[in-house]
């Protein structure tokens, strides 16, 4: 087999492959279905976040150098036993100051336990090994909800590699079920009008409709009415009055479908590139350092071009060596990633062909930058 006759071949193993992703992928967001709590949320059910002020003790010297604030700290401590210690005489690298964060999620009673983080306020170098002492943790109002003390884990041994570097970040830490919960935090989600409100994730009026319409579908109409793009009132209908966990079960599994986003999110730190399904892009041409990206319509091929008759995407018998050539028919967002990709495009230089296409007009999607 000659190399023309490979590369015919290859280019088109490489449009079978292109096309049936695209089929599969454009027959996936047509079908894309979710639940309603999978994009959304119930009014007045939320998660708090807590904090406190606490020392770990027991560590291998590796604590803090010198930290007025952990030794008034504990001389404090030390009071509450009977003991008289000044600030000046507690000078122990076994332990250090911690700053000790948890979320309190809703529903949990009276002596649940949940999950605290500890991160080091000073110069200590590792937490490995230490033990936090009875920290309150209170909420944005000012009370404590919870107590946390135990053993901290930073998750694996604090050794250091080959290159010299350390395997964890050994100044945070955590401990499961740390604390120990001693206030509950009133959740409040049904009105006094005997409504409940469902907050969508992402502000939307195509979803909202839809929320209402399966709402009303399946409780009666009039039940479910949307305040604005994100906010669904739900009247709690009479034959559910006496269950209402079982109604909002039941709201909450209601199936709605999801219009593809055409937008794209571009990380230039990483290089990662995440595309929504329905975005399109018009005809252009893109030339792009050794590349050169042409985007056209079907009816515009033609049949004078050898390449034509080989494939709509690769690496083209006969173009010049020095340049990559992609050709896009259509073209869809898929269509154009396979094509780059085939002809060797780095991430650096799908995301400078996107800025460029999106510039021109040529691409219809939303670009962010994170």
């Amino acid at each position: 087999m000659t190399d023309r006759l490979k590369a015919r071949a290859f280019t088109w193993a490489l449009v079978a492959i292109a096309v049936l992703l695209t089929m599969l992928s454009r027959f996936a967001h047509a079908q894309v279905e979710v639940r309603l709590k999978d994009v959304g949320k119930l009014v007045g059910v939320t998660t708090n976040q807590l904090i406190g002020y606490g020392i770990v003790t027991g560590l291998a010297g590796t604590g803090d150098r010198s930290a007025e604030l952990r030794d008034r700290s504990l001389a404090n401590m030390m009071s509450h036993f009977g003991l008289t210690a000044e600030p000046y005489d507690i000078r122990s690298r076994n332990t250090a100051a911690v700053v000790v964060t948890a979320k309190l999620p809703p529903f949990v009673k009276e002596g649940d336990q949940i999950d605290v983080t500890l991160s080091s306020l000073f110069d200590a170098k590792s937490l490995e090994g230490g033990i936090l002492l009875m920290t309150p943790l209170q909420g944005a109002d000012g009370n404590i909800y919870a107590v946390a003390q135990g053993a901290v884990s930073i998750g694996g041994s604090n050794s250091m590699t080959g290159r010299g570097d350390f395997r964890n970040h050994a100044t945070v830490a955590t401990i499961p079920g740390g604390a120990i919960v001693q206030a509950e935090v009133p959740s409040s989600f049904v009105n006094l009008d005997n409504t409940i409100l469902y907050s969508l994730n992402s502000p939307d009026f195509t979803l909202a409709a839809r929320a209402v319409d399966a709402a009303n579908s399946e409780f009666g109409q009039g039940v479910a009415t949307a305040r604005d793009a994100s906010t669904i009132s739900i009247q709690i209908p009479e034959a559910w009055s006496t269950d209402i966990v079982g109604f909002i079960a039941q709201l909450e599994n209601l199936v709605l479908r999801v219009d593809e986003s055409g937008k794209i999110v571009i990380n230039e730190k990483t290089g990662t590139v995440v595309l929504g399904g329905n975005v399109v892009i018009s005809q252009a041409v893109v030339a792009h350092g050794a590349l050169t990206v042409r985007v056209y319509e079907p009816q515009q091929r033609s049949t004078e071009d050898p390449a034509d008759d080989v494939a709509t995407a690769g690496v083209y018998p006969g173009e010049p060596q020095t340049q990559r050539l992609a050709k896009v028919e259509g073209a869809s967002v898929d269509e154009l990633i396979q094509a780059l990709n085939a002809i060797g495009a780095s991430p650096r230089d799908l995301i400078a062909i996107l800025q460029a296409l999106r510039a021109l007009g040529a691409l219809q999607a939303e670009i962010e930058v994170i």
